[in-house]
């Protein structure tokens, strides 16, 4: 093997000195065009062309982006097939998206044009008719529209498939709608829920209509004298009410003294004493049954108040300005 290779050596050795010896334009006559060898390419493994799929299948996967954009063409899809299309191509499709999107973009900036220079943050239905006009469509153009012109086979069309990304069995969905029909027709709100159609079925079931209605007034009593009556029997509940809180409040006032008299041997004789006066001076029938008690008819009267020690205000360290001395 050495020998044969060392031969080629020097066979490829005398070649190139013999073509070095003839003419430059034989040698460009004879002189064999070689092609460039290609590259071979790569060959992509099993991991690259797993990370490809992954990459494609996460591109066509739908997220919050494409949401707005899939729903208008979906839309368009829907007005075609109705005015009697049975199919587009992507790149029509496309281009009628676009060119939806960019008149809804012009009639939304106007809109905002015409709030801004009246000084508002959201426009107004005003706003919106003079939009309207600038773009050559009246009020008979948008009747037609508050009724849905599909027929009721198609209206099954308009229930849209959301994508779930993390799909779940039956068996591992803690969170799927139970039936509350034990709650009873008032309580229950899924029934509301099944009426309206446009609701989407994974929605959990509305709670109670009185969780969140308006609760009813009640009615107007168009007669003087049982407005008279009603008023008197509000105001008679609101003074019991407001004996009730003031009752309260001196018998906490009495405990409160009890406790600190017990502290002290001629305090607490003292408040005995006061005790048993004020018993006295009840009436009979209160004092068999135990129905009253001191705090009901008396009055705790601070007669001390005014004699009490305040506080010193305090003597600021500092003298008047005009004693001051200046530095010199």
């Amino acid at each position: 093997m050495e020998t044969a290779t060392r031969l080629e050596k020097r066979r490829s050795s005398v070649d190139s000195d013999s073509s070095l010896d003839e003419p430059l334009s034989k040698r460009q006559r004879t002189a064999a065009v070689v092609a460039p060898k290609p590259t071979p390419k790569p060959t992509a493994g099993y991991s690259d062309m797993t990370s490809f799929a992954l990459q494609q299948e996460l591109s066509e996967r739908p997220n919050s982006d494409s949401m707005g954009r899939d729903g208008l063409r979906r839309s368009i899809a829907l007005a075609l097939e109705h005015v009697g299309f049975d199919a587009a191509t992507p790149e029509a499709l496309e281009s009628f998206a676009n060119n939806v999107e960019a008149y809804l973009t012009g009639f939304i900036a106007d809109l905002k044009l015409y709030a801004e220079a009246a000084r508002r943050h959201d426009p107004t239905p005003a706003d919106f008719e003079k939009v309207l006009r600038g773009h050559n469509l009246g009020m008979s153009y948008l009747q037609p529209h508050l009724v849905n012109p599909l027929v009721k086979k198609k209206k099954e069309k308009l229930d849209v498939e959301f994508y779930d990304p993390t799909p779940t069995s039956a068996e591992t969905d803690y969170f799927k709608i139970r039936p509350t029909d034990f709650l009873g027709s008032e309580l229950d709100g899924d029934v509301e829920r099944k009426e309206k159609t446009w609701i989407p079925q994974t929605l959990p079931s509305f709670p109670p209509k009185h969780t969140y209605r308006f609760t009813e007034a009640e009615p107007k009593i168009p007669d003087p004298e049982k407005k008279r009556t009603q008023a008197a029997a509000e105001a008679r509940k609101s003074e019991e009410a407001l004996r009730h809180i003031e009752r309260a409040s001196k018998q906490s006032i009495h405990k409160e003294m009890a406790e600190k008299a017990k502290r002290h041997k001629h305090s607490k004789e003292r408040h005995e004493n006061w005790e048993a006066t004020m018993k006295a001076f009840l009436p009979a029938s209160a004092t068999r049954t135990g129905t009253q008690e001191v705090a009901d008819h008396s009055i705790v009267v601070d007669y001390n108040a005014s004699f009490m020690r305040r506080d010193v205000p305090k003597v600021s360290s500092r003298g008047p300005l005009d004693t001051m001395t200046s530095r010199g």
